[in-house]
């Protein structure tokens, strides 16, 4: 409705300043035409709650963060208006989400209230649980800076039903686990003060509500929650990939934290933790969080960043960092699969998908056959930063250099892209990213074309909730 309103303002204006523009006043062309009905008679309303002591406030987070929203809930084409106030009388509930319907007549009247404790709205979301054409509300309550309530609602001719609540949550989800068509809740509670109280609760609709399926442990050592991505398992299966850091940083790289995902999927209409060890009472996807989990292949699955440390030698110093990320991509049963191996560079913004040629195998400490080192220039106008990649075909064996990668932000940096044998990769506004074969006995089997197909920028992901 918001939409319609202001389109049909912009269309007024455009028509006045296309049709007889020059016989009006200035003042009169830039004048916007009166508000439609509906929205004198939705501005009249929420006024009149104003005026009683209601204060406006707005979700603090999630996808929907206006005070005002417009939302059609029982799927008739025309939006519902859902106004999130506070009544700042003290009374009990103060929290209150009033929702308005358009009445048929150029007018708006509030039809229901959904009220609710705490001191603000952590979030909403629309959604549609029981497959009917309507949408219900999924709302997060914050009781305190601690303390959250996860609340799902109905409405049905201007009566609200409470669907489920949840006593405390971290972070939710709602999204359809099980492919039917229908939206689903995950509700992840991370009780740091009790070790091996992290859970997550699966909500479904069954008998003509939803209900708490069940609930599965998550990683017994993860303290703070990183963050939680809907994606995909091979076979298309749907998945959550709870990502959490340790309470025990573990085997850190400089200040890099220790991680843990736990994925989570639907299995015989359960909630499955896939990826957990029952002896250790965490899941088996322990990292090092040097890189977020990403679809590495394009496949339309995540694939999380297991990392691998490179073996150092005596000659060449390590770099920063010297790590190999193996991503993995996991099935419903739980099955493990790696598809790639890169090295991230996080410092200058770009990572390199590695041929599994440059690795002579893991040996269950180190990934051997490879080994990196840094270096950085800064002289007057150049702000250079290198890679260099060496080969070691054996323990025994001097490592060779054969590859360097650089980064350029001087102001010179176009021209050292391409300085003696080298060749541009890529280039941002303010940066380029060039690289040089180097001249040894060992070939790494890529040609230019093929690196630069290989080289890629880190770009920021997401999560849910």
């Amino acid at each position: 409705m918001r939409k319609r309103i202001l389109l049909g303002l912009l269309t007024a204006v455009l028509t006045l300043a296309l049709t007889g523009c020059g016989l009006r006043a200035p003042e009169e062309l830039y004048a916007l035409p009166d508000p439609s009905p509906e929205y004198k008679s939705l501005q009249s309303s929420l006024e009149s709650l104003l005026n009683m002591g209601y204060e406006y406030a707005a979700p603090v987070s999630g996808s929907h963060t206006q005070s005002v929203q417009l939302e059609d809930l029982d799927g008739d084409g025309v939006d519902e208006a859902l106004a999130f106030l506070r009544d700042t009388s003290g009374k009990e509930h103060p929290l209150k989400i009033c929702i308005f319907k358009a009445d048929g007549e150029g007018g708006y009247t509030q039809a229901c209230t959904i009220a609710g404790d705490g001191d603000m709205i952590n979030s909403v979301v629309y959604c549609q649980l029981n497959g009917t054409p309507t949408k219900e509300l999924v709302v997060g309550w914050r009781i305190s800076s601690t303390v959250y309530v996860l609340s799902a609602y109905s409405i049905e001719n201007g009566n609200v039903t409470e669907l489920m609540t949840a006593s405390n949550y971290t972070r939710y989800a709602v999204k359809d686990m099980d492919q039917d068509n229908q939206e689903e809740i995950v509700s992840i509670l991370m009780n740091s003060s009790d070790e091996g109280g992290n859970t997550a609760t699966y909500y479904d609709w069954s008998e003509d509500t939803m209900k708490s399926i069940n609930s599965v442990s998550l990683s017994a050592n993860a303290d703070s929650l990183d963050s939680v991505r809907y994606h995909y398992l091979t076979n298309s299966y749907p998945a959550l990939y709870v990502t959490s850091f340790l309470r025990d940083n573990g085997p850190a790289a400089g200040s890099t934290s220790s991680v843990v995902t736990d994925v989570l999927g639907v299995v015989n209409k359960r909630l499955s933790n896939l990826t957990m060890d029952s002896q250790s009472g965490d899941s088996t996807t322990v990292h090092l969080a040097l890189a977020e989990p990403l679809d590495i292949n394009s496949d339309n699955v995540l694939e999380l960043p297991m990392s691998l440390p490179l073996r150092s030698n005596g000659n060449v110093e390590h770099s920063e960092g010297a790590y190999v990320l193996n991503w993995v991509q996991y099935a419903l049963d739980g099955a493990e699969h790696s598809v790639d191996y890169t090295y991230h560079n996080t410092s200058d913004g770009w990572y390199l998908i590695l041929p599994e040629i440059w690795f002579t195998g893991w040996d269950g400490t180190y990934m051997n056959g490879l080994i990196v080192s840094r270096s950085d220039t800064n002289v007057g106008a150049t702000v250079e930063r290198s890679i260099t990649f060496y080969h070691q075909g054996s323990l025994g064996e001097q490592p060779e250099p054969f590859l360097m990668i650089q980064k350029n932000t001087g102001s010179n940096r176009d021209s050292r892209a391409t300085i003696g044998e080298r060749f541009l990769l890529t280039q941002t506004t303010d940066a380029t990213y060039s690289a040089e074969f180097v001249d040894s006995g060992w070939f790494c089997g890529l040609s230019r074309r093929e690196l630069v197909e290989r080289f890629k920028l880190i770009l920021n992901d997401w999560s849910v909730n």
